[in-house]
């Protein structure tokens, strides 16, 4: 099957974070097959974030520490995660497999956490890279033992004595079979199985420790035994209401928020069949001819992050300062590594509110065609707070347009913005006429101004 210009746009921007007009001249040439393929086969090229902290990290327990030695934790932990929030957007914004960053940015919302000790997120971020396109089973057992979840929910204090239910219950509503398929009583069994889940001070390794767990029998889900916390994962994968559940969320973040029942049960079916392979699941999705209907395009969002790394992605966007890319993630109310809380972020329509809407807009323009900046932060409380800096300035980038130029095969105006809509946009917009409003006579000035115009278009919003 041969796919058309508005279907590529919508393979790349649901499969990645869209499509360089590089990339899009080339692919038209090819067949869905051959397309999903090669976005498979880039997939596999993956590599781990490695991060250097400072090695004067104390590794004792925060509570032992002296005044200095707090503050100063602080101060690199917080760096740190800085750090990672900028390499994990970078990967996403020039990585070639991006279909594992991707589903891994899927899996952080699936999976949200958010701690500020960089050893543990980072360990936590490539647990979600390195099985994003894996087998479920791998993913949740590496995400629920790493010492970042484990911090996150409180696992750490679940003792035998004293068990600790917010791990077991997030386990069973958010992150395997929801709500509506256990009760109380089997959130407080499998509690019990997973006490003694830990970690040691400043190890991301999981460390289970003995003296902690409750080693009697427990009644969970319809099953009795002297079960630990590898048991009850074995059960909730057990359950099809598991394969189910992550069916669900999948196809609505990847094709559509409204769910057709009839397709959700054929992709759950293959999908618990498979044991719970992701890739063949998505594969299936990308594959298959109803993925490419006209109802499932431009039915979604871009969320903050989506839509600053479609920016990056289109015109390789350098930033000479660092903390710009924080500033934007602050502004529009989503921050990698920094999750509201356990249910992840509210994606849709909450993405477009009064309040974000105009800064959304004008996002090209400020990154992009120099207009200066003039949006306040909300207080951090921290006087240092590099970000308010950025308050009344440029938020100072390089593009060479010369180079997206060179890809553009013509040279008026209105067949410069059929070109470049083309590739921009996943549903174009109709009958636009933008003539009226462009100044420049220099090709690459065409370019680059009927392109900043096309981005504030409220299409571009839509994925």
């Amino acid at each position: 099957m041969n796919l058309s210009a508005i279907q590529i746009v919508h393979l790349y921007n649901r499969a990645g974070f869209g499509i360089n007009i590089d990339e899009f001249q080339t692919v038209r040439k090819k067949n869905v097959e051959e397309i999903v393929d090669d976005i498979f086969q880039k997939a596999t090229n993956y590599k781990p974030l490695a991060i250097s902290f400072s090695s004067d990290i104390p590794t004792k327990k925060f509570a032992e520490m002296s005044a200095e030695e707090k503050k100063e934790i602080v101060k690199l932990s917080k760096e740190g995660v800085k750090t990672l929030n900028l390499a994990w957007l970078n990967e996403m914004s020039s990585s070639t497999a991006f279909l594992q960053e991707k589903m891994a940015f899927f899996w952080h919302d699936h999976f949200a956490c958010g701690d500020n000790n960089p050893v543990f997120m980072t360990s936590y971020c490539n647990v979600l890279r390195e099985n994003a396109l894996g087998n479920f089973r791998n993913l949740l057992f590496g995400v629920s033992k790493s010492a970042a979840m484990i911090k996150y929910l409180n696992n750490k204090q679940n003792k035998k004595d004293s068990p600790n239910e917010n791990f077991a219950r997030e386990v069973m509503e958010l992150f395997t079979i929801g709500k509506g398929n256990y009760t109380e009583k089997d959130i407080k069994e499998a509690a019990r199985a997973f006490t003694g889940w830990s970690f040691e001070p400043g190890n991301p390794d999981f460390k289970f420790r003995p003296l902690l767990h409750d080693f009697d029998e427990k009644e969970c889900l319809g099953k009795k035994g002297n079960f630990d916390g590898d048991d009850i994962l074995n059960i909730l994968l057990e359950k099809k209401e598991t394969a189910k559940f992550i069916v669900s969320k999948i196809y609505a973040y990847f094709v559509n928020p409204t769910l057709d029942e009839n397709r959700i049960a054929e992709l759950t079916d293959s999908f618990y069949n498979s044991k719970y392979d992701i890739g063949k699941l998505m594969e299936t999705i990308f594959k298959s001819a109803w993925f490419y209907d006209d109802k499932n395009i431009a039915q979604l969002i871009k969320s903050p992050i989506e839509l600053l790394v479609s920016y990056n992605r289109k015109f390789a966007i350098n930033y000479l300062n660092e903390n710009t890319q924080l500033f934007v993630q602050k502004a529009m109310g989503q921050i990698l590594c920094m999750p509201p809380n356990v249910g992840g972020w509210s994606n849709g329509v909450q993405w477009i509110d009064s309040s974000a809407i105009l800064f959304r807009f004008n996002l090209p323009q400020l990154l992009m065609g120099n207009l200066l900046n003039n949006v306040e932060l909300k207080e951090s409380g921290d006087d240092n707070d590099e970000l308010k800096q950025l308050k009344n300035e440029n938020l100072k980038t390089e593009i060479d347009w010369n180079i997206i130029t060179s890809k553009v095969q013509f040279e008026k105006p209105k067949d410069i913005q059929k070109e470049l809509a083309d590739f921009l946009f996943s549903k174009p917009p109709k009958n636009l006429n933008l003539e009226f409003f462009i100044k420049s006579t220099q090709k690459a000035d065409l370019v680059k101004e009927i392109a900043l115009r096309l981005l504030q278009l409220p299409e571009y919003q839509l994925n």
